[in-house]
């Protein structure tokens, strides 16, 4: 089963390698500006936000919900960020995420979610999304 990794900026760390001594899958990284990057920034909306708000989009769904009890600006924001993920992908991100990342470990630069706790992060989410199957 894929994994999520958490991504090292450290002189000699090989994504590839790692991913495979984990669990003989390969490993695509998911951070940003890439394609699958998070568009809502925990520092911006908060990481419960962020999630609630990237679980929607790769949903493909715009929903008011997460959204209610902020700013206009920050509800604005998110709505440009929600747009942009859309256009970039150029797809429906459900037909294309199982595709892309199904099968395969997702790296990212968030800390890794202590035993017992939610993994609060996107590449959790991809990772539900792209293995449902």
């Amino acid at each position: 089963m894929p994994v999520r990794i958490q991504r090292r900026r450290a002189r000699g760390f090989n994504l590839q390698a790692a991913s495979r001594a984990i669990n003989g899958l390969p490993c695509v990284s998911v951070t940003r500006p890439g394609r699958w990057g998070n568009p809502y920034d925990v520092r911006v909306f908060g990481r419960e936000l962020a999630m609630a708000l990237f679980r929607n989009t790769i949903r493909g769904v715009w929903s008011p919900d997460p959204v209610k009890n902020v700013s206009d600006e920050l509800c604005n924001l998110a709505y440009a960020a929600h747009s942009r993920f859309l256009r970039r992908l150029g797809a429906h991100p459900l037909e294309i995420i199982e595709a892309e990342l199904g099968g395969r470990n997702l790296a990212c630069y968030c800390d890794l979610p202590k035993p017992g706790q939610p993994d609060l992060c996107h590449a959790a989410i991809e990772l539900e999304f792209a293995n449902k199957r």
